[in-house]
């Protein structure tokens, strides 16, 4: 399963983003600016911000290369930050064009302002309305068969930092569907469609497969990679009651240059925050812990 995936680490935080460093194949600005954002980092330094024109869409068409030719079926995977303030009017936030640019109505996710993710411009993605996601970021994950006309839809908050995989609500399984039947050539990401404004969004952690109807997994090009074994995981117990001097020593078998893990500890107590660290290599110490049962994540990342 190969998938074509976008992220956002080659460019600056607040520079503009370019074919080069974004890989985009055309893009409408009208009005708008698309800039690489720390602010907008799902994982890694920076993902990318789009914001628009009032009542002027603004995006970035991306185009897998032609291995990965158009397809009456598409996947897609994408982490959206939606901004704090709610939106005034429904606004097309993900596109899947065909060849002459359209979506035909069909083929968008979009968010009102009731804070609801919606397929088709119409059909709410479960748990979604109503669960107040301003501020929040939110993976997206939509399979699109044209031929046999069914979308499937679903949101997810991250179910530890930085893992989207906790499902808001149930799937949205649409069928019968009047769609047309031609070739979806790539994705559309930004606002390519708002009502109001202007707004400003973020995206990051873009995957498309093209040929496959599929709900694609958080970052499953990483997931696809070998799963982490621990060989230990030594506990220094706090010396004495609340005091704040535990330590846990990680390790797993590294699988060495140039892979690089992500790990993090996650305490039992649900008022104090996670502590993860990204890039890093086996073994890692985590000190200044608390008495207390606390959970480890290890994954590989690449």
């Amino acid at each position: 399963m190969a998938i074509y995936k976008v992220g956002f680490e080659s460019g600056t935080d607040g520079a503009a983003l370019t074919a080069a460093l974004a890989g985009f194949s055309t893009r409408s600005v009208n009005g708008g600016t698309h800039t690489f954002s720390a602010a907008m980092a799902a994982r890694g330094a920076l993902g990318a911000s789009f914001q628009c024109a009032a009542n002027a869409g603004t995006f970035c068409r991306w185009t897998p290369p032609a291995d990965m030719p158009p397809s009456s079926k598409v996947s897609f995977s994408g982490i959206v930050t939606l901004p704090t303030t709610p939106f005034t009017g429904d606004v097309t936030i993900l596109g899947f064009p065909n060849a002459a640019g359209s979506y035909n109505s069909q083929r968008v996710i979009s968010v009102r302002a009731n804070g609801g993710f919606y397929a088709l411009n119409s059909q709410a993605i479960p748990g979604t309305v109503g669960a107040n996601l301003w501020g929040q970021r939110i993976r997206v994950a939509v399979a699109l068969d044209l031929t046999a006309k069914t979308v499937t839809a679903r949101a997810y908050a991250a179910a530890i930092p930085g893992s989207w995989t906790s499902p808001l609500g149930e799937t949205l399984e649409l069928t019968g569907l009047a769609l047309t039947s031609d070739q979806v050539v790539g994705m559309d990401v930004g606002i390519p469609g708002p009502s109001g404004g202007p707004y400003v969004l973020g995206w990051d952690e873009l995957q498309l497969l093209m040929g496959q109807a599929v709900l694609i997994g958080d970052n499953q090009q990483e997931e696809l990679l070998p799963t982490p074994v621990f060989a230990q995981a030594a506990i220094t117990q706090p010396s004495r009651f609340g005091a704040k001097d535990g330590t846990i020593a990680v390790a797993w078998n590294d699988a060495g240059a140039p892979a690089v893990y992500e790990v993090s500890v996650v305490p039992g107590d649900v008022d104090v925050a996670p502590i993860q660290r990204t890039g890093v290599r086996s073994p890692q110490i985590f000190s200044g812990l608390e008495a207390g049962t606390h959970t480890v994540f290890v994954r590989r990342t690449s």
